[in-house]
């Protein structure tokens, strides 16, 4: 809309046109790449793997069709599947970790900048 008030009409569809292009383009390659992740695990013919990245886009277009409250709970459980190894590995990592240790080099307790500025930059 804003491309079309700045540049007009013509601008404005072009952009319109080639931001769908990329959106589509865009949103086809993921179950490529899960159908490739999958065969990594589950070695696949490319037949199968074309199957799996249909059945995907038919799926999550059957929840797009049952409307946006389906939508919103399939993304709200698509997230919580998606955060779960991260929790559980801040969990199992929690009780271990020894901050100190970013305070001592070779035994002696003296300020290391340079591993701290690493901590804080991997933080």
């Amino acid at each position: 809309v804003w491309v079309q008030q700045a540049c007009g009409r013509v601008v404005g569809s072009h952009h319109a046109y080639w931001v769908w292009v990329i959106y589509v383009v865009d949103a086809a390659i993921y179950p490529v790449l899960v159908a490739q992740y999958v065969d990594t695990m589950v070695p696949m013919s490319e037949f199968r793997r074309g199957i799996l990245s249909t059945a995907l886009v038919g799926m999550v277009t059957g929840i797009n069709l049952l409307g946006t409250d389906m939508m919103v709970k399939f993304n709200t459980l698509l997230a919580a599947v998606s955060l779960a190894p991260t929790v559980l590995f801040v969990a199992i990592g929690m009780p271990r970790l020894e901050p100190e240790r970013t305070l001592v080099a070779h035994g002696e307790r003296r300020f290391v900048a340079q591993l701290m500025i690493t901590m804080i930059i991997l933080a």
